[in-house]
């Protein structure tokens, strides 16, 4: 007999003992003489088949051994664990047994019960001892909010985590108030990560604080010399003192197994992760699967050569490009990088490429190889080790669906990509783009030129609104402002004289100009020109590539605003009439900035009077002002009713 086929005998003598209650709950060592006869009215005979099961079990025991050993042998031949509620009920019976049972007149079957029961009781969670030794994974160290090397070096990028110094966990208790002020810091922060790492680095430290209980399953760190700590499962086995507790690391909980740990390095379990040791199913997301750290690197290398082979065979730009535009940084001027990917990644999902694909497979094998000839079989969970192991030696021939995953990946972050851009070229050849533009670049020179004349002492409010029928406050204001008008209109034209590109004689200025207010004006049209012109050279760039697509000419042709229109032209009667306004109105807008530009290195033709650069614009404004002001000052400087 095994304990297997023990507790498939136990199941059976369920109904047999469900009525027999124990007097007394026995936990202490002296239990047994402290027991009386059960109250139950069961026959001898299911009493003596329980003492023959007992007998036979209790063999499985060596003289030197306890029934941990006996436990994980069974946990190792049957890979099963034995459910938290099944260890519940043959508690019971046991416990009933013992009761029902002559105390004074020991039988073997008796002792053996006592020692069961007592080990049951004082494992109550996970008596298979499958956990105990093992690592945990990334669930419970997250859970416990402990901070790994990899985990501390991401969250160490947050100005969060950097200006949090934990100092209340140095506390042993929090008041009211010093809880209020952490929840308002937390409040406060901008990282979501931290504040959850936080959260749950106070969570486990108010559970340290609680009391540890005999038997029970904890998380122990280890600290070697200069290593990373070594975080694994360990079983309470007593606590030697205020500071330190002996805890079991190995499954059969020999002597040489129990290690003495400061109490500031156990982690209780939560009651979250404490519900998981309650189901077999759940218990192995607890712990870490070595073959998790070799799917990782196997993940990262496939990712890293399906990425280079896209790259080196001009397919995608590059996995920045990529990432970039699965973040929605895309703009038109990605148009012929973004259709030259999707035509091919369209392709490579359709016929993967064998002979990528067979490289692939080659280099995940000898990894697979050289892993399962160098694994520590004592690293696996034993009720999942097989189906680790068959899952893993599976890997290589899965390479074609991992790489055409990959491909597909990156042909729907292309498609969410066009769909982006498609918007932004709608609205650039619908005209909406266009005026967008306009009113901004008007509210800026409008803004910009008023903050410019007010650092300069103008007073906008020297005009009335109707300054034909209403006289101004103070003429001297008006003059002051005229004034700095006509200086600002002086060094600018000066300055246009210096370089060639005006002849005509302005009357001196009656007033000093320094050399700063110069420097300032030039400044402030200069800064406005570059800005702007920036922003519609971009445009352009942007209506450029539209066009080109529009026709399916090549990136690299030079794009010519008469070859554009010739192939309209040709075209236009396979176009809608609505295609047709569109690249229409988009020719005329790229040509009107062009010409914009051009103006403003050559304003002497005269033919584009309805085009205004962005110089005339800025000057615009301070003419109209000028015309304001001179207007106040003819009407208002004689009449003096």
């Amino acid at each position: 007999m095994d304990l297997a086929t023990f507790f498939e005998e136990l199941d059976e003598l369920k109904g047999a003992t469900k009525e027999i209650t124990p007097t007394k709950s026995v936990k202490s060592d002296g239990w047994l003489k402290n027991l009386k006869k059960g109250s139950g009215s069961k026959s001898k005979g299911e009493i003596s088949t329980l003492e023959k099961l007992l007998i036979q079990v209790g063999k499985l025991k060596q003289s030197h051994e306890t029934w941990a050993h006996v436990f994980y042998r069974n946990l190792q031949t049957h890979h099963t664990l034995t459910p938290h509620a099944s260890a519940q009920q043959y508690r019971v019976i046991i416990s009933n047994y013992i009761a029902a049972t002559n105390t004074k007149e020991l039988s073997p079957g008796t002792v053996i019960a006592g020692g069961l029961l007592q080990y049951l009781e004082s494992h109550e969670d996970d008596p298979d001892n499958s956990m105990i030794g093992h690592a945990p994974s990334e669930l419970v160290m997250t859970q416990l909010g402990i901070v790994t090397p990899t985990k501390k070096e991401r969250l160490g990028t947050s100005d969060d985590i950097r200006e949090s110094s934990l100092s209340y966990l140095n506390q042993t208790q929090m008041t009211f108030k010093e809880l209020k002020q952490q929840v308002i810091k937390w409040s406060e922060m901008r990282d979501e990560k931290v504040v959850l790492y936080e959260l749950r680095a106070l969570a486990v430290h108010l559970v340290k604080e609680q009391p540890l209980n005999r038997g029970e399953i904890v998380l122990l760190c280890k600290v070697r010399d200069n290593d990373p700590p070594q975080y694994l499962y360990g079983r309470i086995k007593e606590h030697r003192n205020e500071e330190e507790v002996a805890i079991t690391t190995h499954a059969y909980e020999d002597e040489g197994s129990v290690v003495i740990v400061p109490r500031s390095r156990v982690y209780p379990l939560n009651g979250g992760l404490r519900q998981y040791l309650q189901f077999p199913k759940q218990m192995e997301k607890l712990v870490l699967d070595p073959t998790d750290a070799l799917y990782q690197v196997l993940m990262d290398e496939l990712k890293t050569r399906c990425d280079a082979y896209l790259i080196s065979n001009a397919i995608i730009p590059s996995a920045h490009t990529l990432s970039e535009w699965n973040g929605g940084n895309v703009a038109v001027s990605d148009l012929p990088a973004l259709r030259n990917s999707l035509r091919h990644l369209r392709s490579l999902v359709e016929v993967p490429p064998q002979a990528f694909l067979l490289q692939l497979e080659s280099y995940c094998s000898q990894e697979v190889e050289t892993f399962y000839r160098n694994m520590d079989h004592s690293a696996f969970f034993i009720p999942t080790k097989q189906q680790s192991i068959s899952i893993l030696q599976r890997f290589a021939s899965s390479r074609v669906t991992m790489a055409k995953q990959r491909f597909q990946r990156f042909l729907a972050i292309c498609e969410g990509a066009l769909e982006v851009v498609s918007a932004e070229m709608r609205a650039i050849l619908d005209g909406s783009r266009k005026s967008e533009l306009t009113d901004w670049w008007l509210v800026l020179i409008r803004e910009k030129v008023d903050q410019f004349l007010e650092s300069h002492n103008y007073s906008f409010n020297a005009v009335p609104p109707n300054y034909i029928d209403q006289p101004p406050h103070s003429l001297d204001l008006v003059k002051n402002n005229l004034r700095t008008i006509k200086r600002i209109l002086f060094v600018y034209q000066q300055h246009r004289m210096s370089l060639g590109l005006t002849s005509t004689q302005l009357q001196p200025s009656s007033e000093e100009i320094s050399v700063t207010t110069q420097e300032e004006v030039i400044a402030l049209i200069e800064d406005l020109k570059i800005k702007i012109y920036d922003v519609l050279d971009d445009f352009c760039e942007k209506a450029q590539t539209i066009l080109l697509d529009q026709f399916q000419l090549e990136e690299d042709i030079p794009f010519d605003l008469v070859t554009v229109t010739s192939l309209l032209k040709l075209t236009e009667g396979s176009m809608t009439a609505e295609r047709k306004e569109s690249i229409e109105r988009l020719l005329a807008d790229v040509t009107y900035m062009k010409k914009m530009k051009f103006l403003e290195t050559d304003p002497t033709k005269s033919s584009e009077k309805d085009i205004v650069p962005i110089t005339g614009l800025i000057l615009n404004r301070f003419y109209r002002f000028e015309h304001e002001l001179e207007t106040v000052v003819e009407v208002w400087g004689k009449n003096t009713s």
